[in-house]
């Protein structure tokens, strides 16, 4: 048995370059491939870990011209970074979550280490919540219309009501500390708002 998944094994790698050989016959007509077929194939290269066939397959594509107004770039990724910090903010939610309610339901030293790290991500959520805000006011913007239509609010209104017990941010400061961590201070909101706006700067940069 153990032969047979040994032998079965050494058959993979070759089975993996199938596709990166198949791929090369389609060199000659990668300018006649349909947009779904060409990211399919993008998608399929990049699982695989085939950079040269991503980019034959990216620069053979035919290049299209459009037209938009000069705010694009600058919408295009503030839409973007909206997304990128609802999706930390849930996932600081959701630890903050379990850590409490599994620290509840463990006992001794396990369950005040549980709750230690818990409150330190509920901290954590706390200054990306407030730094967001404060990102926001400092664009003069009004992030509600981008954000409401994004999952997750109800589970933040839960997790943000919930994190009064959180840390502060010298005992934030103190659990990063006993988790041996580097740190000379905790994240701050000031820190969570700049971060953004480069990030915000970065991403327009980018779409030109």
């Amino acid at each position: 048995m153990v032969g047979r998944l040994t032998d079965a094994a050494a058959l993979m790698p070759a089975q993996r370059c199938g596709p990166a050989m198949n791929s090369n016959r389609l060199a000659t007509s990668y300018a006649n491939l349909t947009a779904a077929e060409r990211w399919s194939l993008i998608m399929a290269a990049s699982a695989r870990g085939d950079e040269q066939e991503c980019h034959r397959l990216a620069t053979s594509a035919p290049c299209l011209t459009y037209q938009a107004p000069h705010h694009f770039a600058l919408a295009t990724a503030f839409r973007e970074l909206c997304a990128r910090h609802r999706l930390k903010v849930l996932d600081l939610a959701a630890w903050y979550l379990y850590g409490c309610s599994t620290a509840q339901a463990t006992d001794g030293e396990e369950g005040e280490q549980l709750l230690d790290v818990a409150l330190w991500f509920g901290y954590m959520l706390q200054v990306n919540l407030a730094g967001w805000q404060q990102f926001c006011d400092g664009l003069n913007l009004d992030p509600d219309p981008f954000t409401a239509c994004l999952p997750g609010e109800e589970v933040l209104d839960l997790a943000a009501n919930l994190t009064e017990r959180a840390f502060t941010a010298e005992e934030a400061l103190a659990c990063m500390l006993r988790q041996n961590l580097t740190a000379a201070a905790a994240p701050t909101t000031e820190d969570v708002a700049a971060e953004l706006k480069r990030a915000l700067q970065v991403l327009a940069d980018w779409r030109g």
